[in-house]
């Protein structure tokens, strides 16, 4: 004998009805398109342990291996607005006939962010931009829900809304910076290297020791601040009267941490020097050949990359440290690129361009340990080889911020 149902019974009709609806019913999941070019806009949607992202269940509604939905971390512009790329894809893909288009609505938790257009008409495979304005402050935080449902003029509309995704959005910190921001720090330092470079100098300007002006004209760039930080103008003049005599990179990183233009600063000596490498080195030659031996790190020490790590961490965006190495000797711009956070890079320049401590942030202790050894013999050998006269290995790191 079959069973028979007693509790919560759908009739035969009732049932054919909802599954129509489930294959007529406009079902997309929105992704963010990250192949595409973005404005003013960081995107992560991996996830790893260095940054677990939230989850949704999108319901069944969708495909059952479609259903989890990771939830996007977007860093928006704190002045202009921010354009986002977004793919539509088809999240019920059965055999059945499925309505192919209907309207995606961007709901924000603040009403002080404006999404443009707040609704839009797609259909599965289209791809279409938003743009995100605001009038938040700094790291203020933001969600936007992202509704779908049919097109009212459907032939085969149905009233049944699904949740098609979620964005998780944070104003960029003051910390952090833009892609655009780089890249005008990269450019004066192109500038910088070509000069500095020629043999002879072309221009007054660069004929002395040039990395603290290197230094803070890429800062001047990156801040678009002429006042605070040493510039020059298109003639290769100084802008300011921000001089160097007498002053180390200690100094100027002082001087910018009570002028707050830093969210943290740190000092590093935990270096170990090769007494062995000073007594083989006694000439020029021999500079070449042990520059990056004379000093070492303790294989055990991870204290400047838990530096590095922490104050990157849930950042997306990049990074900026002013530093120098062995005790001022030389002063150098770190920039890392935590646009993906999953693996972020970094890179080091000084008044020559980029130095070759280059790559993956799990790297980045050798890379300065690179800086301060071949600075740390320079110095050495400055002093005649001298094992009484050399200089200390201290590192100093101020994370610049806008002010």
């Amino acid at each position: 004998m079959s069973e028979s149902c007693t509790v919560n019974c759908k009739t035969t009709s009732e049932i054919a009805t909802e599954i129509l609806v489930r294959r007529t019913s406009f079902t997309p999941i929105i992704k963010i398109d990250e192949n595409a070019s973005t404005d003013n806009v960081f995107s992560s949607t991996k996830t790893c342990l260095a940054d677990e992202k939230q989850a949704i269940n999108l319901g069944d509604s969708f495909d059952e291996d479609k259903r989890q939905y990771v939830i996007p971390i977007i860093v928006v512009n704190k002045d202009n607005p921010s354009k986002l790329t977004i793919s539509v894809l088809e999240g019920y893909t059965e055999n059945w006939f499925s309505d192919q288009n209907g309207i995606v609505e961007f709901i924000c938790s603040n009403p002080k962010v404006a999404i443009t257009p707040q609704t839009y008409l797609t259909s599965y495979a289209d791809i279409f931009s938003i743009s995100i304005n605001h009038s938040l402050s700094w790291g203020d935080v933001f969600t936007i829900d992202i509704k779908s449902k049919d097109n009212p003029d459907d032939a085969f509309f149905s009233n049944k809304e699904v949740i098609s995704g979620k964005l998780n959005c944070v104003v960029i910190e003051k910390d952090v910076f833009t892609t655009q921001e780089i890249e005008s720090l990269e450019k004066e330092n192109n500038s910088i290297s070509l000069q500095v470079n020629k043999k002879p100098v072309e221009f007054p300007e660069y004929s002395g020791n040039y990395c603290m002006a290197s230094a803070e004209r890429m800062l001047s760039k990156l801040l678009n601040d002429i006042y605070h930080f040493y510039s020059v103008d298109e003639n290769h003049n100084g802008l300011n009267n921000i001089g160097f005599s007498g002053k180390g990179a200690k100094d100027r990183g002082e001087y910018f941490r009570i002028s707050d233009f830093t969210s943290s600063d740190y000092l590093f000596n935990d270096y170990e020097i090769d007494h062995s490498i000073l007594l083989a080195t006694k000439s020029l030659s021999d500079y070449q050949s042990n520059k990056y031996l004379a000093i070492k790190l303790p294989s055990e020490n991870n204290k400047l990359f838990n530096y590095f790590s922490t104050g990157i961490k849930g950042s997306i965006g990049y990074h900026v440290y002013y530093m120098s190495v062995s005790d001022d000797f030389h002063t150098l711009i770190l920039v890392i690129n935590n646009s993906d956070p999953c693996d972020p890079m970094y890179k080091i320049y000084d008044q020559h361009g980029q130095t070759s401590s280059s790559g993956s942030l799990t790297s980045i202790q050798e890379g300065i340990t690179k800086q301060t050894s071949w600075t740390f013999l320079n110095q050495y050998m400055n002093a005649g080889f001298n094992p009484d006269l050399y200089s200390n290995t201290v590192t100093r790191l101020w994370k610049i911020k806008r002010k």
